[in-house]
């Protein structure tokens, strides 16, 4: 089975076809490969070619139409019967928490987002990947799904560090709950918020037909961002 995790962070998968922007080199072996790759560009693989796409906590980071563009590269990929599985923050449960004063939780929002917003925002992954660059002729060979390098332009990139710029902490004694719906929009380089409905909506735009909402899954997801997450699958027909 082909599987791709779109968006995947410092952690690629093992076994798996690894695509995100700040990945610092290629990494390629019998079973898996790590790309650099920047939405809303095209996924370097042919059309109906992959079985399974998963994606968490990657589309609020796009804007409105790159997220729609990046959907459609999903679909194109995917085989027919192939399962795309997405990840998302919660802002419609936030929302609705907000409006009705649900105190309970509110609190599991508030617990995870008071230390980020309090918390000076430095960054610096950890890349723990070889000091090399493959060819593309390797990954042709081992993973016969790449495109030629030239399709892939100024994407392919050797990113070895990355900081974000240092910020003072924020008093948490000046923190409501309003603003954990404003750290969800704005934190992290996020661009939208997402529902059920909204996230229905761009994918069966797309071609998709919904599957499902889904619960957890041990060893699929993330268990740091799941009590603020939601899941749900579509199947390309």
């Amino acid at each position: 089975m082909r599987r791709v995790d779109l968006g995947c962070g410092i952690k690629p998968r093992k076994g798996w076809l690894n695509l995100d922007w700040n990945i610092p080199t290629f990494i390629v072996n019998e079973t898996s490969a790590t790309i650099s790759w920047e939405a809303p560009n095209e996924i370097p693989f042919p059309e109906n070619s992959i079985d399974f796409v998963y994606t968490s906590h990657f589309l609020e980071h796009l804007h409105h139409q790159d997220a729609v563009s990046t959907l459609s590269e999903c679909f194109r990929v995917l085989k027919p019967e192939g399962i795309l599985s997405i990840v998302l923050p919660n802002a419609g449960e936030l929302i609705r928490a907000y409006t009705n004063n649900d105190s309970k939780t509110l609190e599991k929002y508030n617990t995870r987002d008071v230390q980020v917003m309090t918390t000076p925002a430095s960054y610096k992954p950890d890349f723990n990947y070889p000091d090399r660059k493959k060819e593309i002729s390797d990954l042709l060979d081992i993973c016969d799904l790449y495109k030629p390098l030239h399709t892939l332009g100024k994407n392919i990139l050797e990113i070895s560090n990355v900081k974000r710029r240092e910020t003072k902490p924020i008093n948490p004694l000046l923190l409501s709950n309003i603003d954990l719906i404003t750290d969800l929009l704005h934190s992290s380089g996020h661009m939208q918020l997402y529902d059920l409905d909204k996230i229905i909506k761009q994918c069966t735009f797309t071609g998709f037909q919904f599957s499902k909402e889904r619960k957890f899954i041990e060893g699929l997801d993330h268990q740091e961002n799941d009590s603020i997450s939601f899941y749900v699958d579509f199947i390309k027909p």
